[in-house]
């Protein structure tokens, strides 16, 4: 073999490397929080050779503007990948139902049914007929619970 004809080789090999393709992860990402409620926009970044057991970080944000830190672990060299949201999702309606059960005519109303909150976080909804005016949603080290205000 020629050092012409090595290098030749050389370069088809690197042409023919398996990468992630990160628009596909993107997409599976998106399409995971939107099963959970979460409308968001995600990017990954481009040029992650698929390698078994490498680990990279998407980014994102929801409609409310809200950034998003996801940790992808590609599974095989195939490009099969799984992720986790740093955060948890909030179902809203969950503890609103709760709190309807305790504050008998109350309308409680929150800006989305879906949140990403951390493991020590609070989100607040409205609240009408009821002598408090907030249901504030509380999660601390990731337990969740509620109180009017």
């Amino acid at each position: 073999m020629t050092k012409h004809t090595f290098l030749a080789t050389l370069v088809l090999l690197a042409a023919c490397k398996n990468n992630i393709d990160p628009d596909k992860v993107a997409a599976s990402i998106t399409k995971g929080l939107a099963d959970k409620g979460i409308t968001a926009k995600v990017s990954c970044p481009s040029g992650r050779a698929a390698k078994a057991g490498d680990t990279f970080q998407c980014t994102g944000t929801d409609d409310a503007n809200t950034a998003l830190a996801i940790a992808v672990t590609q599974k095989d060299d195939k490009g099969t990948v799984e992720w986790k949201l740093d955060g948890q999702i909030l179902d809203t309606s969950v503890v609103v139902a709760d709190a309807k059960g305790k504050l008998p005519g109350a309308e409680i109303t929150c800006a989305r049914k879906a949140v990403v909150v951390k493991t020590s976080d609070s989100y607040e909804c409205a609240i009408k007929n009821a002598a408090q005016k907030k249901l504030v949603i509380k999660i601390d080290n990731g337990n969740v619970g509620w109180e009017a205000n």
